[in-house]
């Protein structure tokens, strides 16, 4: 199961609204690090790839809605 965009929009939100629910996820040994250490891939994602992950799909979103209100057809 893929949980770190599950984080990133967490991420986002907290930063958002001035939060900080992400961080029960991020205690030592916690769901994060465990969740991190079962996955296949070997590779452990970092909190902060997760963050800046989901920071660029919104700016693309954002920047998307702005063109497309721009040019209505």
């Amino acid at each position: 199961m893929t949980r770190h965009p599950a984080l990133g929009a967490l991420f986002h939100l907290d930063t958002a609204q001035g939060t900080d629910h992400a961080a029960c996820f991020l205690t030592p040994d916690g769901p994060w690090q465990r969740w991190a250490r079962e996955r296949p891939s070997g590779r452990e994602l970092e909190p902060a790839e997760c963050r800046e992950t989901m920071a660029q799909y919104c700016s693309f979103v954002q920047k998307s809605a702005r063109h497309r209100a721009v040019h209505r057809w």
